[in-house]
């Protein structure tokens, strides 16, 4: 494949495509200085094509792939994790079409649910992470690294926390999860012990109505949180006191602009339309058009547009793009 520098994707006419899988935000070239903003990308199961959309435009770049069916379930520095079924995952460098197989998922740890994929650029080393809480209390913790070419597993009983659909952290050296009423979940290693913490546990969050989706953003020092209200109907941003350890609301994010979704990043914005944004994986219908939140006018928007939204709700314009159960509205 040649290589397409970036006045070819502005070049690339916008289309409109069925989109099936779910749409993660990807930094491709991250150490490009072209390059500024993450890029969303979905796979069409019947024509065997990934879509690559840049959320600050309305262009879309389409590759052929071999893959038969593939799940995006995250991207980290340019590379997506995919899965091949509920045992085999694997690692795709999409422009460079480079594959690294991970050993198939031990059995009873293959149940859907948030997981965190974190690539180290200083040693090249990678990492998956997945756990989740059983039905009778216990927490278990799947990890595979690099370095040892092999996965580790945990478990701890007795916890209470239903975590959320989408996407972990990690942080401060450890895998942090919001539950679906907000609650924060820490889970760490002391050599070969595992530690879990709700540093949050009596901390009672109060929102409009009930929670429709949240998502955990990392930027620097900084962490943070979005909750959505259901189909769109609010969106609040809290971002973690860690003196306090209790989540306190923000009205703004400055000049942070925000792509959410299985995976969640955080960019420093140099366009003033950019800032004080949420991307979310939701698109307009009718021309293709990805839809933001705007911190400012407290309503979603596109820049195909002049009209603005309060919510998604009652209408068939949009486009929702998620493997969460009950999500996707079309």
């Amino acid at each position: 494949m040649r290589s397409i520098s970036y006045r070819d994707y502005r070049n690339i006419r916008a289309v409109c495509r069925r989109w099936r899988s779910l749409a993660s935000p990807l930094r491709w070239i991250p150490d490009s200085e072209a390059i500024r903003y993450p890029w969303l990308v979905s796979f069409q199961i019947e024509d065997g094509i990934f879509n690559f959309y840049d959320p600050t435009s309305d262009f879309t770049y389409e590759m052929n792939t071999e893959a038969s069916n593939p799940g995006i379930l995250s991207s980290c520095e340019g590379w997506l994790l995919l899965a091949e079924g509920e045992r085999s995952i694997y690692m795709l460098e999409p422009f460079r079409k480079i594959t690294i197989d991970l050993p198939l998922v031990p059995e009873h740890f293959d149940n859907l649910n948030g997981h965190v994929f974190a690539i180290d650029k200083t040693t090249t080393c990678y990492h998956f992470t997945r756990i989740y809480c059983t039905s009778s209390g216990q927490l278990r913790y799947l990890e595979f690294s690099s370095k040892r070419a092999a996965w580790a597993r945990y478990s701890i009983d007795g916890v209470s926390f239903l975590s959320s659909w989408n996407n972990f952290v990690i942080f401060r050296g450890c895998v942090l999860c919001l539950d679906q009423v907000g609650r924060l979940g820490c889970f760490g290693t002391v050599g070969n012990t595992p530690k879990w913490a709700v540093p949050n546990e009596s901390q009672q969050l109060s929102f409009p109505s009930k929670i429709w989706q949240n998502f955990l953003v990392s930027f620097k020092d900084k962490l943070m949180s979005v909750f959505v209200g259901n189909s769109g109907g609010w969106v609040h941003v809290l971002e973690f006191n860690f003196s306090t350890r209790r989540w306190e609301q923000v009205d703004s994010l400055g000049n942070l602009v925000l792509f959410v979704g299985r995976t969640s990043i955080a960019v420093e914005a140099e366009e003033e339309r950019l800032r004080n944004k949420i991307f979310f994986p939701v698109f307009k219908k009718a021309d293709g058009n990805i839809i933001f939140y705007s911190l400012d006018s407290g309503r979603f928007h596109s820049f195909s547009s002049e009209n603005s939204y309060a919510d998604f709700h009652g209408t068939e314009d949009f486009k929702i793009l998620s493997n969460v159960p009950g999500y996707n509205l079309a």
